[in-house]
């Protein structure tokens, strides 16, 4: 089964956002979840660079990046973790990507509207926890006859 690493580039710094963070952390801790700081000290190329490394599906957060919904989130990461790969979800500096990206790589945007980076990051913990609600509501025998019908 894969596993879904969240990369971060810095620690979060705001309270408010901390604490929230701090409730889906928990909320996760049970699954095949992992959180990885990176130093903030690093520069852009080098944090991209670092990921790039990385066995499994790199998806980074860019507002340039596709819009998907709830379901369509969680039927990614189903097909992922299914076929046994890993996801790393990438987001950058408070400034974004700074044309780091390439036209190669995922990019997956989780509003129109422009979100800080520390914002990001608490909104993409809500939507993996929301996944894993999706899946396994999804897989219980009620909603498979429902569906079914």
């Amino acid at each position: 089964m894969g596993r879904i690493v969240l990369h971060h580039h810095g620690r979060l710094k705001e309270k408010s956002i901390v604490a929230l963070y701090s409730i889906y952390e928990q909320r996760l801790k049970s699954r095949s979840i992992k959180i990885e700081f990176h130093s903030e000290k690093l520069e852009i190329q080098e944090y991209y660079d670092q990921i790039c490394t990385l066995d499994g599906e790199k998806i980074f957060l860019d507002e340039r990046g596709a819009f998907k919904s709830s379901f369509e989130f969680a039927d990614m990461i189903k097909v992922s973790t299914l076929e046994s790969k890993n996801i790393h979800f990438c987001i950058g500096p408070f400034d974004g990507w700074q044309g780091v990206l390439t036209d190669h790589d995922l990019k997956l945007s989780l509003s129109p509207m422009t979100l800080t980076h520390e914002f990001t990051a608490v909104l993409l913990l809500e939507q993996i926890y929301r996944s894993e609600e999706h899946t396994s509501e999804l897989q219980s025998p009620c909603n498979l006859v429902c569906r079914l019908l």
